[in-house]
C-alpha cells in the first residue's frame, strides 16, 4: 500500500542546531583528509568526537546528515563512517540526501545495506524526475555500470510522489525503515 504522505515534516520550535568546526581556517583548508598536525586526527575524526560528546550530553539528540546534489554524495559518504562509529538500533543516523549523484559502487551499496538491516543506518535520496544529476555518473560516459543509488528513494512528480527501493521493493527490511521514516514525521507535527 502507498505510504501517507511525509513531508513536509513540522520541527518542533525551538530548532536547536550545533555549529561543529575543526579549526578557524578550515575554510582556506581544501584538503579535508589531512590529520591536523597537532592534534594528528582529519576533520572527520574530529567532528565525530564532537557529534559523540553532544550524543552523550543529549540522549535525545539524533543524527540528520544532508546535502545537495554533490553534497548530497558527501552526506552519504559521512553517513557511511558516522553510523559504522556512532549509530545505534536506538540512535540510527539518518541521511537525506537531495538530487545527488550515484556516490559508490556495489560493495558502497553493501556497506550502506548492511548498517540499514543493523538498524544503524537511514538512508532517503530525493529525487525531481526531471533532475539528471541523480543520473549520473552515467555508464555511457564512464563505460562502467558499477556506480548506484542507494537506500530508499523518493521520487517527486508534479502530481504526487513513489517512494522505492532499487532492486529490493518488496524486502520487509526496507518497508520497516520507510515507516520509521514516516512515524519520525509524525512525531514531530
Amino acid at each position: 500500500p502507498p505510504l501517507p504522505h511525509v513531508l513536509p515534516v513540522k520541527l518542533p520550535p525551538p530548532l536547536a542546531m550545533h555549529k561543529l568546526s575543526c579549526s578557524k581556517s578550515d575554510e582556506n583548508d581544501d584538503n579535508d583528509s589531512k590529520k591536523d598536525e597537532e592534534t594528528k586526527k582529519t576533520k572527520l575524526e574530529t567532528i565525530l568526537e564532537q557529534v559523540q560528546t553532544l550524543m552523550d550530553e543529549h540522549p535525545d539528540y539524533r543524527v540528520y546528515i544532508t546535502g545537495h546534489s554533490l553534497g548530497g554524495a558527501l552526506a552519504l559518504c559521512a553517513a557511511l563512517e558516522t553510523a559504522a562509529k556512532l549509530g545505534s538500533k536506538e540512535r540510527p543516523v539518518t541521511c537525506i540526501a537531495i538530487g545527488n549523484p550515484k556516490t559508490g559502487d556495489s560493495r558502497f551499496r553493501s556497506a550502506i545495506e548492511l548498517l540499514e538491516q543493523r538498524g544503524m543506518l537511514r538512508c532517503l535520496g530525493v529525487r525531481n524526475k526531471l533532475d539528471v544529476v541523480p543520473a549520473l555518473p552515467d555508464h555511457i560516459i564512464t563505460g562502467s555500470k558499477n556506480f548506484c543509488h542507494v537506500g530508499l528513494e523518493l521520487f517527486l512528480f508534479s502530481n504526487g510522489y513513489r517512494i522505492v527501493r532499487k532492486g529490493d521493493e518488496s524486502d520487509n527490511v526496507w518497508n520497516k525503515i520507510s515507516y520509521d521514516f514516516q512515524r519520525d514525521a509524525t512525531e514531530r507535527k
